[in-house]
Parts: structure tokens; sequence; C-alpha cells
């Protein structure tokens, strides 16, 4: 069964997301406490209980997946329904920290898929790799309630399989692009992925071991249409779901050479939590009369070519056509704008012209399942 839903896209996730430091302009941050955590791998017995939630990988293995210990995440984004209504979302920002001490080397950059089969890798350490999620084996989607008894929804404490033994490809929530493909084996099928983020802290030099407690931020590519598209159906059905990986290495008996997170463990985690952070620019309804209309358009051009204030709705330090792709995007006024030639910077905005790009919400069926 496919993991298929209906999504608006904001004209926002074509032109106009950017990232910026939470202090500029009139953002306004939204940060989310854990909802769901599942350290998905085959030998896990408590699942949606562990304190913590290691992520390592199997290549060269026929019998597990390349990426083969996974920590699943999820969270209740419906906090966020009024704000999304009517502003742009800029940033998305996991924050995961580490429980393991000295057990692996940071590595701050995706390394290319030859360096996993022959070429050597150019630095120390492996990355570590942030994903959407999809799932399989009859599930619809996962879901946030752990006392669901529907047989659709995947919880956290679900079967890791529905096939006992078979650890390769059958996992019923997997690592998945915004497509709702599979990258848990990319290495063996040779497919060069991009991962959404790689984790990135402040307080380790590259090519250094990382202690326990260290923060690892992982700041999602809102530049991409597709992972856009998935964080905004997100948006749209209140839960957002996202897997880390890495390809560190593994094996019975040695020392741990990988790293480990801390996890809810049922509420009673040892050390802090996941956490996600959306950062949304400011009110596309700028004189704050309930409607997005002509008035709010009227005060935008009042302020083009400015590099601050309420206008400025992506954040960016200047008003101008992405401001106005986002400020129609949420359009509630009648007659709705179809689109708009907006004056050059620098150009006083004595006029416009209704008439051109098309800026309506699109709508299109995606399925995030295989």
């Amino acid at each position: 069964m496919s993991y298929s839903v209906w999504t608006s896209i904001p004209l926002s996730a074509l032109l106009a997301f950017c990232i910026v430091p939470p202090s500029v302009g009139n953002a306004e941050l939204v940060p989310l406490e854990i909802g769901f955590d599942r350290w998905m791998y085959p030998f896990n017995g408590t699942p949606g209980l562990r304190a913590t939630g290691s992520v390592f990988g199997a290549l060269g293995s026929a019998d597990f997946d390349n990426r083969d210990a996974q920590v699943l995440v999820g969270f209740d984004t419906s906090p966020m329904a009024t704000l999304s209504g009517s502003r742009a979302l800029i940033s998305l920002t996991l924050t995961v920290t580490t429980a393991s001490s000295n057990t692996f080397v940071y590595d701050p950059t995706v390394d290319p898929l030859e360096s996993y089969l022959s070429d050597p890798d150019a630095d120390d350490g492996r990355p570590l790799e942030l994903f959407g999620v999809a799932v399989r084996n009859g599930f619809l989607r996962p879901t946030l309630d752990t006392n669901s008894t529907d047989p659709l929804l995947f919880k956290e404490t679900s079967p890791f399989s529905t096939s006992p033994g078979v650890f390769r490809s059958s996992r019923s929530m997997f690592a998945a692009d915004a497509l709702g493909a599979d990258v848990s084996n990319n290495v063996s099928n040779g497919q060069s992925v991009v991962p959404w983020a790689v984790g990135r802290t402040d307080t380790v030099a590259p090519g250094a071991t990382v202690p326990r407690n260290t923060e690892f931020r992982f700041s999602i590519d809102l530049n991409d249409l597709e992972t856009a598209r998935y964080v905004d159906d997100a948006l749209s059905v209140g839960e957002i779901y996202l897997s880390l990986t890495s390809f560190h290495s593994a094996s019975q008996g040695g020392p741990p050479s990988f790293p480990s997170f801390y996890l809810d463990a049922g509420g009673t985690s040892l050390g802090p939590t996941p956490r996600l952070e959306f950062e949304f620019g400011p009110s596309s309804d700028l004189n704050e009369d309930g409607s997005v209309d002509g008035a709010d358009l009227g005060l935008l051009f009042a302020s083009w070519g400015g590099t601050s204030g309420p206008a400025d709705l992506n954040v960016d330090q200047l008003v101008d056509g992405a401001d106005v792709a986002i400020l129609f995007n949420y359009w509630s006024g009648d007659p709705a704008p179809i689109s708009i030639a907006v004056p050059e910077l620098g150009t006083p905005p004595l006029g416009f012209a209704v008439s051109g790009l098309g800026c309506r919400r699109s709508r299109r069926r995606v399925n995030l399942s295989r």
C-alpha cells in the first residue's frame, strides 16, 4: 500500500526559501520536542523504549542494509498550523546530542559514492546524514500515537519487518528521499544520493573525535524542491518524520566505532533528546486586519528595496520580488492575483501590473512509499 497524500506546495518553496541566522529580521522560532523515536535496527529488542540509538553501516554485507542502524524521529507539527497559514518557512533544523564518548571522528562533509566503493576517502571520518522516511509492508504511514491499534499505522513499537529473519530491504519504515525511494542500500546499488542535511557542530574540529554531549545540528536544505514539498506536506498533515543515518563501521565484540544519540526512552531519557526548530518569516498580513490583500501589497511596495522590517517576508534583508511571491502565495483578498510584474530594485513602485507569472498554490499527489 502506498503512503500517499495530497500536498499543497507554497510558491515560497519554489522561489523564496532561504537559511538565515535566527537573529535577523522578524523571524519567529518554534522548537518542537520529540514525539516519536525509534532505533531502527534488526536486533533492537525494546523498540520505542531505548535511552540511546546508534547509527552505523554494514557495507559489504549481503544480509544487512548498507545503512544498517538508523534512528527515526517524528514530531507533532500541528502547533505550526497558524504560522504556516501566512508565513514562509525559511529554515528547519534538527538537533541531536551524542551519548557516546570519543567513538567516532567528526566529518562535516558529504563523502562521494566512490569513497565507499574503491577510491580512498579524502578526509577523516564519515558524515552523519539526514533523510526523510517512507514505509512498506502494508503500512499506510507512521503515527505519533503509541496507543494506536490501527494495523495500517507504523508505531515506534511496531515490528522491524514482516519477514522474520530477513534484514535486507525489509524494514517497515526506512530512510528515504523526498519521493519515498529507499536509500538504505544506495552504495551497493551504485546510487549517489544527496542527504537533506549533514550533521555539524561548532565545538569539535573536523578530524577530531567527538565527546559525549556534543550537539549536532542538521540544517535541512529547503532550497531543494522535493524536500520542501515533503516538509510542506508535514505541515499540512500535522506530523513530520526524519531518519538519521551513517556509514560508520561496526563489528561484533569490538569497541564502539560509531555514534549514538540520546533518545526519549519512553519519557525517561538520560540526556537531551532530539528537537526540531522551525523558523518562519513575518506574516504576510502586514496590516494585521485578518486578510492578505491589496492593502498588504501596498505596504510591501512602500518598503521596496528596504533591508529589514515586516515586509521582508523571507528575512533575506531585502524587500523584493521574492517577498511579493510569498505574499501572493498567502493571498486571501478578492480578486486573487494570478501574477505580478514587479518594478526593478531601486525603481519607485508607483504602479504595477497583475499579469504574467503564475503565483497560485498548486496541488500534486506525492507517493512516499516504495
